[in-house]
């Protein structure tokens, strides 16, 4: 509320209760929606549509448990967009991703057709385990070599998460960091 710091979270559905008077100023925001300041009258029942704002959206962090601004933790996480991807004339994703992500090391032992490059993301953690980081597309995890059988151009974007909040979701598996694709798919014309 306006002026006071009475301060309520929505319901899952949207719906909300709260204490006001005739006059009173209600501030509603969220971090992807446009703030909305709504003046209340004589009806008890109150209905707010907010406005969708798209221009913010990359400004924000999505984790497994919480929302952030980007600012709040620019290291979390780097997304290179299809357009980026495209304007390397490379054959696997791994290598495209090369000097494109802070902070992540693509090394090609090999100049040999089809062989996958080392990815380090958060630095050596293991002795004897794997440095690798977690491969997730469209929401399953993936192996390290299925990049060889990915067409470049059917990528919409990849992100990679860095740090510990970020990763937190995929558990013990994302310790290394995890790099999460996601395919082009059908847009609905119009």
């Amino acid at each position: 509320m306006k002026g006071r710091n009475t301060v309520i979270t929505t319901a899952n559905d949207g719906t909300f209760s709260i204490e006001a008077n005739e006059g009173d100023e209600l501030v509603i925001s969220h971090a992807s929606y446009i703030t909305q300041t709504v003046k209340i009258g004589q009806a008890s029942d109150l209905t707010v549509t907010l406005q969708q704002n798209i221009g913010n959206l990359d400004q924000i962090v999505v984790t497994g448990y919480t929302e952030y601004a980007k600012s709040k933790s620019p290291s979390a996480s780097t997304q290179v967009n299809a357009t980026d991807i495209n304007k390397v004339p490379m054959s696997t994703l791994d290598q495209i991703l090369q000097g494109r992500v802070p902070g992540m090391s693509v090394i090609s032992s090999s100049g040999q057709p089809g062989q996958s490059a080392a990815v380090v993301i958060r630095g050596i953690g293991s002795i004897n385990g794997s440095t690798s980081p977690l491969y997730i597309m469209d929401g399953i995890p993936i192996e390290s070599g299925y990049f060889q059988t990915i067409n470049p151009e059917d990528i919409e974007s990849v992100t990679v998460l860095k740090d510990a909040s970020a990763k937190a979701q995929y558990g013990s598996r994302g310790s290394n960091g995890v790099i999460v694709i996601t395919t082009k798919k059908g847009k609905k014309a119009g």
